[in-house]
């Protein structure tokens, strides 16, 4: 028997009410997101709820770590420990995938994008984002990805309505759901890398590496360079040091295993709304519409400056956007991607097994001194 209580009877008294409580839920984006979650799952995406902080104080750096600041739910955080792991002599390296979404639901606004002009030139650097692995990896790892058109300008618009008026069109739900993933890949990337330095340290302390070191400090060899309040060992005395101590094979006995931790960005809109490509003229005049139901955003943020830790040098935030149908499709190819990498690493490694130590050492320089 289904208990009833007054205030609310009314709904299940009347299709009307019903309907439309059951919109104003779907309105609220929670169907969506959870769709979207058990895609991620079924993908074999271990995927949880998670809060990021986002600073009172967005321009620090330091409160990112300690705040104060409000607490803030990510619609999306799914992860995965890819396979097969990374081998180079006893050391196994393992990839994993990170995926940071925003779900956006509109009542009636499609998604219109722009194809970027000058594909060939485009800054791919932060597809994706990694916490560490910077000295392991190839330096543009968008390259392992067939990556579908890659559009630099979206507006959201109500082709339905017959409106006059102006203001049938707008960025806002796009723009709002991509500086909410940049202020929580900020928290999170922070909060990795703390854990990865701390992981890097307690593998060299204890090594052989640490004494080969304090025997290339001691000769008086180590160059150091002053940033800001920190003085660090200089990338070519680490280089130096690795070129002429230890054999590869026998510095890795000392680091049995680690991860490499890379982060994509991704904004969901629901099944029932199009992501529409306006397809140009040499004039840049709109002549046909091509609904396209995925794209890479190169998301440039007003606050690019505030997400240095983020973004480094460059100023693009390379985003997934796929309508919720195209998110399995978007899965296979994120898929194919990270293998792509995991082979080309492997091979790399295995031509230059001590970008494994630089990777260590170079970290955390300030410890080498």
């Amino acid at each position: 028997m289904t208990r009833t209580y007054s205030h609310y009877s009314k709904w299940f008294a009347s299709d009307e009410a019903r309907k439309f409580v059951i919109q104003n839920i779907r309105r609220s984006g929670i169907p969506l997101e959870l769709r979207a979650r058990k895609i991620l799952s079924n993908s074999g995406f271990r995927v949880t709820g998670i809060h990021y902080l986002e600073p009172v104080d967005k321009e620090s750096e330091l409160a990112v770590r300690y705040g104060p600041g409000i607490w803030r739910e990510l619609d999306i955080y799914a992860s995965r420990s890819e396979r097969p792991h990374i081998k180079v002599h006893d050391c196994e390296i393992h990839f994993v995938t990170h995926i940071l979404g925003e779900c956006k639901y509109s009542v009636d606004k499609d998604v219109f994008v722009f194809e970027h002009t000058d594909r060939e030139n485009v800054d791919l650097s932060k597809f994706p984002v990694l916490a560490n692995g910077q000295q392991m990896l190839s330096p543009l790892l968008a390259r392992n990805f067939v990556l579908p058109v890659l559009t630099e300008k979206v507006s959201e618009i109500n082709a339905a309505s017959e409106s006059k008026k102006d203001g049938n069109f707008s960025d806002t739900i796009t723009h709002g759901a991509c500086e909410q993933i940049l202020s929580a890949l900020r928290f999170f990337l922070t909060r990795s890398r703390e854990t990865i330095r701390k992981d890097y340290l307690r593998l060299s302390e204890p090594s052989r590496i640490k004494s080969a070191w304090q025997r290339f400090l001691s000769e008086g060899k180590v160059e150091r360079e002053t940033i800001g309040p920190m003085t660090r060992v200089t990338d070519r005395s680490i280089n130096e040091f690795l070129q002429t101590n230890l054999e590869a094979e026998e510095m890795l006995r000392d680091f049995p295993y680690f991860a490499v931790h890379a982060f994509f960005p991704i904004v969901v809109i629901d099944e029932s709304r199009g992501l529409i490509k306006a397809v140009v003229d040499e004039s840049f005049e709109v002549v046909a519409l091509d609904d396209i139901g995925s794209c890479v955003y190169l998301y440039i943020s007003e606050n690019a400056d505030r997400y240095a830790s983020v973004l480094e040098n460059s100023f693009v935030l390379p985003i997934l956007m796929c309508n919720l149908g195209q998110l399995e499709k978007a899965i296979v190819m994120l898929d194919a991607g990270v293998k792509s990498v995991i082979d080309d690493t492997q091979r790399h490694l295995e031509r230059n097994p001590k970008d494994i130590v630089k990777e260590i050492m170079f970290n955390e320089k300030v410890h080498w001194l």
